[in-house]
């Protein structure tokens, strides 16, 4: 179960976000985003402190847009825990988490998710986020 601290928006781009916890697993924290693709513009890198990744100098907007929201969301975690540091990005694209944290993050047409959790906590997060299109509901998975 989900059990949210703090709402909130930032817009234009970060339409609404929730920041919480897993209730069933203590120690592992989540931040979801709902972001609009068409406020996205690459000074946002630069605005939410987020490095602009070689990888992505050839990418379409629609992946600019999905890893800033999901990198955003767990720099917020991150920084929540005392943590002031931004996530690397790996050879393979994958997150590179920093010494002393785990996490997983997934993003799908305007949806954000990162979960983040200390390493001492003995978690091994992982998160998929799909969006059913007809009614407009998120559906999470998540793995403990």
């Amino acid at each position: 179960m989900l059990t949210s601290i703090t709402t909130g928006s930032m817009p234009p781009f970060i339409r609404s976000f929730e920041v919480g916890a897993i209730t069933s697993l203590p120690g592992l924290c989540y931040c979801l985003f709902n972001f609009d693709i068409r406020c996205y513009q690459d000074a946002l890198f630069t605005y939410f402190a987020i490095p602009f990744p070689q990888t992505l100098s050839s990418a379409v907007v629609k992946r600019r847009a999905e890893y800033i929201a999901v990198r955003y969301a767990a720099k917020i975690l991150l920084r929540t825990a005392g943590c002031n540091n931004t996530l690397g990005i790996g050879q393979d694209r994958a997150p590179a988490w920093l010494s002393g944290w785990c996490g997983s993050l997934s993003h799908t047409d305007g949806h954000a998710i990162a979960l983040v959790s200390p390493q001492e906590a003995d978690l091994i997060p992982g998160v998929d986020i799909e969006t059913n299109n007809k009614a407009d509901r998120k559906s999470f998975f998540f793995v403990g």
